[in-house]
């Protein structure tokens, strides 16, 4: 600048200039980290309950991608407007220290070619004597001038910035099941579903013995089953003689394999036709055909006749009895 007036006032602006851009920039800063550690922990903490799959990971990280975008957006759009020039400044000043009137504004108004050279109309005594006016200003309110941006709001905001940081950090080192969802969340690409596999269980075989029978009444049977593909701890030998009711009777287990076993239940004597089948509960309700056991009745003798033929010599007449 040409004169140590012009110069020393504009340092003064640009040191107040630099200041409040710092703090406006430090302020920012860090609200910006505070939005960007809540969203990582929001975000976190949705993985972490929904438990999405590989897809549903996918569709969060797309999601926290483009607010952690639309953040950095907004952060590098505010940084901008703390470029301001003098005249800015200048007001800004103006409305913080009423003391410097019009006079700061005034000779910012001028060049420096008018401070050298004059403007038409001004003379360039009136300009020179404006600016060195306006130093004096400045010089007596040097303090206020300096703090005029207030400090404590954006310290505040420094302070809670650490906090929110520090807690968010404390919360993922604490907690592993957080931290595998923040580490699901950093690059859901590289998940590795598990394969789904049915397993294949064959099917349920029931053998019964002896199947469909005639007996004579009052003969005792011995049911046998044979399970195939199962080992069920009980079975039940289901027994009808009346076509209406059903009893269940529990079947003894007489050997067992890695995929089979035996059961058996005797019964001492039947006196009624029987309907019956084999019942348990093994991958569901499992059953066997029905079977039917009838009974039939020997031949009896109700009469005996004896008849007395006597040969004719005797004179004797036949008789029967």
């Amino acid at each position: 600048m040409s004169t140590p007036t012009f110069d020393s006032l504009r340092q003064t602006l640009q040191h107040l200039r630099r200041r409040r851009s710092n703090l406006y920039l430090l302020k920012v800063s860090s609200l910006f980290a505070i939005a960007l550690a809540s969203l990582l922990l929001a975000s976190s903490l949705l993985g972490l309950w929904l438990d999405p799959g590989k897809t549903g990971s996918i569709g969060l990280f797309l999601i926290t991608s483009l607010c952690g975008i639309g953040l950095l957006a907004g952060f590098v759009v505010t940084l901008r407007r703390r470029h301001t020039d003098d005249r800015v400044l200048a007001h800004y000043v103006e409305d913080r220290i009423p003391d410097f009137e019009q006079r700061l504004l005034t000779s910012l108004e001028f060049t420096e070619e008018d401070l050298r050279n004059g403007r038409a109309g001004v003379s360039q005594q009136f300009i020179q004597q404006l600016w060195q006016d306006a130093q004096v200003h400045v010089q007596q309110q040097q303090h206020e001038v300096e703090t005029v941006t207030p400090a404590r709001e954006s310290w505040i905001s420094f302070a809670s910035a650490v906090a929110v940081v520090a807690m968010v950090v404390v919360l993922f080192v604490t907690s592993d099941s957080l931290l595998r969802s923040s580490a699901r969340l950093a690059w859901p690409f590289a998940i590795s579903e598990p394969l789904t596999v049915a397993e294949f269980f064959p099917d349920i075989e029931i053998s019964v013995e002896p199947g469909n029978i005639d007996i004579q009444r009052g003969d005792s049977v011995t049911i046998i089953a044979r399970v195939t593909n199962a080992t069920p701890d009980a079975i039940n030998l289901r027994l009808q003689d009346d076509n209406v009711n059903w009893r269940d009777v529990s079947m003894s287990r007489d050997g067992s394999g890695s995929d089979s076993a035996s059961y058996s239940y005797f019964i001492p004597a039947l006196d009624e036709d029987t309907t019956y089948y084999i019942a348990f509960n093994e991958r569901g309700e499992q059953s066997s055909p029905q079977y039917q056991i009838s009974l039939f009745d020997l031949p009896q003798i109700e009469q005996i006749d004896l008849a007395f033929d006597y040969p004719e010599y005797t004179q004797i007449d036949d008789i029967t009895e």
